[in-house]
Order: structure tokens, then C-alpha cells, then sequence
């Protein structure tokens, strides 16, 4: 069964190389430039996990994600965030966060996480 990761960043080139290597890892990915996207897509199709950048336009990343975890608590969301202050960190594992990465993101680091994550939800109990 293929997993399906949803790719939340304003930043095209960025999200779409993120979203073309994990293609080639195994993954399905949907890639959106906002969080009122990424709300959307949720709705019509949830993903298996969630990389959400911090920044983005109208919606920041951890408004998305609170709302990500009031609507569908099982989803793993991994944040991404080139403005690290420490608290922001904090706050989105308070918020349910199964980790908070740093860009520049090294994409294999990144796939250990996804994969980490993915595990989580599958693993036998």
C-alpha cells in the first residue's frame, strides 16, 4: 500500500523537489502552496502525514495545524521552518506535531522522519 504524504510550503521549487523525491521513494505525495489548500485537500482526501512549513501566506503553519489535529487527530503532521525561534517549535509539538524539522531541509534526513512517521501509524499493535 502506498503511503500518501500531503506537502504544505508556499515555496514551489521547494515543494515540488520535496514532493518529486519522495515520489521516488515510495511515496504519493500532493503537493499545495497554502494552508487553505492543504485544509481542503484534508477534507476531500486525507493523507497518511502531513509536511507543513511554518511560514506561509494568510494561514501560518501552526494554525493549519491546529486545525489539522481538531478535525483529524490521527494524521501525523512533521513541520518545516527556516525561521527557528525555539518556541514556534514548542508550540507545534504542544499542538501534536510528530516532529519539527529546520531548513535547509536535507531530504534524505526528511525521508527518515516520513518513514519514522509512516511506521508509527502502521505498526502492528
Amino acid at each position: 500500500m502506498t503511503r500518501r504524504i500531503l506537502v504544505v510550503d508556499d515555496e514551489r521549487v521547494f515543494a515540488t523537489a520535496v514532493g518529486e523525491y519522495l515520489n521516488r521513494h515510495g511515496y504519493s505525495t500532493v503537493i499545495n502552496y497554502s494552508g487553505e489548500q492543504a485544509l481542503r485537500t484534508i477534507e476531500e482526501e486525507p493523507p497518511d502525514l502531513v509536511v507543513l512549513d511554518y511560514c506561509l501566506p494568510q494561514m501560518d503553519g501552526l494554525s493549519v495545524l491546529r486545525k489539522i489535529k481538531e478535525g483529524h487527530p490521527k494524521i501525523l503532521v512533521i513541520m518545516m521552518t527556516a525561521y527557528g525561534t525555539g518556541q514556534a517549535e514548542v508550540e507545534a509539538m504542544k499542538l501534536g506535531a510528530f516532529d519539527y524539522i529546520y531548513k535547509p531541509v536535507d531530504l534524505h534526513a526528511l525521508r527518515l522522519v516520513a518513514e519514522k512517521a509512516v511506521d508509527t501509524l502502521y505498526k502492528p499493535r
